[in-house]
């Protein structure tokens, strides 16, 4: 069952290669996704440790033009300097990834996605020591030892490092700021 669902999303994502902007709930124009795709980001066939068959290059390529295109800007740098308008430096910048497998061999977040992100927020001056990455499951070591900008925090369900935050306050809050606008 899985197998044929998983030939026909590839089939599907082939015959749409390079970026696609889908408007999601079009009475909200702020609301965006876009997709892109490129076939070269991949050579995985099935093979145990997927993550080694990912080309960091083109992952870089594609989150550059994603969000070059979510946003319309002309750079990467403006890109996020739209998408994090109020950033200042030395503000921490916290990153939410799904590590729901817990590193089984399964698919899991991509380290090379983070790196293509970490590589965009460089671009305006985001310290890799204030950048936090976190998941309420375990990372594995393999994902952390793949980060390409040391400094980075790593916060997980306790094999690495706990989450400090710790408030026993139960209308604690985490307070988020409000999208930019024209997003």
């Amino acid at each position: 069952f899985w197998a044929g669902l998983v030939s026909e999303q590839v089939a599907w994502l082939r015959d749409r290669a390079g970026v696609q902007v889908v408007t999601v709930a079009p009475a909200m124009a702020k609301s965006r996704v876009v997709h892109v795709f490129d076939p070269s980001a991949t050579t995985w066939n099935g093979e145990p440790a997927y993550w080694n068959y990912v080309n960091q290059e083109v992952v870089n390529q594609m989150v550059e033009r994603g969000v070059m295109t979510c946003t319309g800007k002309p750079s990467v740098a403006d890109a996020w300097k739209a998408i994090l308008p109020r950033y200042q430096a030395g503000q921490g910048i916290a990153i939410k990834v799904n590590c729901t497998n817990e590193g089984n061999g399964r698919l899991d977040a991509s380290i090379q996605t983070l790196n293509a992100i970490l590589r965009g927020l460089r671009a305006i001056g985001v310290r890799a020591e204030d950048v936090w990455v976190y998941d309420t499951r375990a990372m594995p070591d393999r994902y952390i030892n793949g980060c390409q900008f040391p400094g980075v925090k790593f916060f997980d369900n306790g094999f690495h490092a706990p989450t400090p935050f710790d408030s026993t306050d139960p209308s604690a809050i985490i307070p988020f700021s409000t999208p930019p606008s024209g997003i």
